[in-house]
């Protein structure tokens, strides 16, 4: 699996937990920028790209 994949498929899910209900709560409460990406989106929009890599290792 290339890493082209990998970064199409985390920049994917990146924008679409971003647009979820828990981002913008974080936000309200006013976690910044960062802390927002790190803590809500970059964890939940890794659980995709983990599923593929595994997958891939299967084969």
């Amino acid at each position: 699996m290339s890493l082209a994949i990998n970064a199409r498929l985390l920049r994917a899910s990146m924008l679409d937990v971003a647009g979820q209900r828990h981002v913008t709560w974080a936000r309200l409460r006013g976690l910044n920028d960062k802390q927002t990406e790190r803590r809500h989106i970059l964890r939940n929009a890794s659980l995709p790209m983990i599923t593929a890599v595994g997958m891939h290792i299967g084969n």
